[in-house]
């Protein structure tokens, strides 16, 4: 009897992830595009994030320790 509910249990949990996907985080870029799009950002600051990405600095990052 037991098995059975961890076997229902396991369907639902599995039809469930499969319903509702996990969704993948947006990259540097698309975020960067979207505050641009939004009016967060203006073109230049836009401009000079998008070279620096381009160039791979982390400016905002810190090296892990």
């Amino acid at each position: 009897m037991i098995a059975f509910w961890v076997v229902v249990v396991g369907v639902v949990v599995g039809a469930v992830s499969r319903l509702f996907p996990a969704q993948a985080e947006p990259d540097a870029r698309a975020v960067l595009d979207a505050r641009l799009a939004a009016g967060d950002i203006d073109v230049e600051t836009y401009r000079e994030v998008r070279e620096e990405l381009a160039a791979g600095t982390d400016a905002g990052r810190r090296a892990p320790t």
